[in-house]
């Protein structure tokens, strides 16, 4: 009995310091919690997996990283609030303050990545791809989803170069 009402209680505090920064977002800003690629064709797609794979490096924007099941950027407000009290508290090292920096969501950001997704796509012979995102924010958490359908892939089967070279 004891023991889950510990874990209620542990529970309960790391839900609600999860929830906590919030209150630095401006009004029009909300934290990328998700990004995620949905590849779907009329047309066979080679090798799905090892395309999706290649598709994720391309993201402009990560989407923002958890410590257990804690969002990193709690421990980076917490850090920078500690930080106003006591000014001469030992400093993080720039390698832990880039990994729990927020990930603000960034419009820009998502549209160069799928500008990205779809030349990428390109260049692996799918001429007429296009892909499309949507983010949906709710409680100043956003999730993008990305759309891309490769349509059906170019191959090149035989490349035949004729010249009048007279040194030949």
């Amino acid at each position: 009995m004891r023991i889950a009402l510990w874990g209620t209680g542990l529970t309960l505090l790391l839900l609600l310091s999860s929830c906590n920064s919030k209150k630095y977002l401006q009004d029009d800003q909300s934290f990328l919690m998700r990004n995620k690629i949905v590849l779907k064709s009329d047309y066979p797609i080679d090798n799905k997996a090892e395309l999706s794979e290649q598709l994720y490096t391309l993201y402009r924007q990560p989407q923002t990283k958890y410590a257990l099941i804690v969002p990193r950027h709690v421990n980076y407000y917490k850090y920078q609030n500690s930080l106003a009290k006591r000014p001469n508290r030992k400093k993080w090292d720039e390698e832990k303050l880039i990994k729990n920096r927020p990930v603000i969501f960034d419009s820009l950001k998502a549209d160069q990545t799928r500008e990205s997704l779809q030349n990428f796509l390109g260049l692996k012979g799918y001429r007429s791809a296009y892909v499309t995102y949507e983010a949906k924010t709710s409680d100043k958490k956003t999730k993008v989803v990305y759309q891309a359908n490769p349509g059906p892939r170019l191959y090149i089967d035989t490349l035949s170069i004729i010249t009048h070279d007279t040194n030949f």
